[in-house]
């Protein structure tokens, strides 16, 4: 399983590829691929889309900084470019991606699920996209997470599980055998321990626990909601 982090930079980079962690590049005026990225191609490179970051900052999607982005790639091998996809939004989400997917000319395009979505409702046009994004809010993506990575790869389709910032979430990614993962947190808030005690684990070859991990172990923190009611500026 291939792990990616959010634009590791200066220590960070360094960290990142001394334990093997690659790169999901976020998709801002600041952070267009380029050649800093090449070296994090045998661990993994990927291309959001930055449609989480918009609509956590509660702004519409920014397709022109998109095609900016897909076109900066140049010959990079990169493992996905997300689609142009809407958090949380099911069908609407599958409609504005199918909407999106002719004008994103990549080799490899994923394609993100996300609440309330089915097999069923993607199965007429998966042969558009060459990997699966498991998005989505935290307790539909871990509830239908196996659902998905069994779904994907029935049909040859790899399959990345998004914001997998705890130990928990990567023990169950790998249980549920998911291709590739990422989190922006372990640059952000300096938790690279996570990674660490998670390669530990797979060399020690300690084992994962036999009962399926449905969902992670719950954070002590109160979760901020407040930017779910936001409406976008335009």
């Amino acid at each position: 399983m291939k792990i990616l982090a959010g634009e590791p930079t200066g220590k960070h980079g360094k960290k990142a590829m001394s334990l093997d962690v690659g790169c999901m590049i976020p998709c801002n005026p600041s952070s267009l691929p380029g050649p800093r990225h090449r070296k994090f191609i045998p661990n993994g490179l990927a291309l959001d889309n930055g449609a989480f970051s918009c609509h956590v900052n509660g702004r519409a999607f920014d397709g022109d900084l998109f095609k900016r982005a897909v076109a900066n790639i140049g010959d990079m091998e990169l493992l996905f470019v997300v689609c142009p996809d809407k958090v949380m939004g099911g069908i609407d989400s599958l409609e504005f991606s199918e909407m999106w997917r002719p004008m994103v000319e990549y080799q490899r395009i994923a394609l993100a699920v996300q609440d309330g979505m089915h097999g069923d409702d993607i199965e007429p046009i998966i042969d558009n996209y060459q990997y699966l994004f498991v998005g989505g809010s935290v307790s539909w993506k871990w509830m239908y997470a196996e659902y998905w990575v069994k779904w994907g790869h029935a049909r040859g389709i790899p399959v990345h599980i998004g914001q997998t910032g705890q130990l928990g979430m990567l023990m169950a990614a790998q249980k549920i055998g998911a291709d590739s993962v990422d989190s922006t947190s372990w640059c952000q808030n300096g938790t690279w321990w996570i990674v660490e005690a998670f390669r530990r684990n797979q060399i020690m070859e300690l084992g994962l626990p036999r009962d399926a991990l449905l969902e992670p172990p719950k954070s002590k923190r109160t979760i901020d909601n407040r930017w779910i009611s936001r409406k976008l500026k335009h």
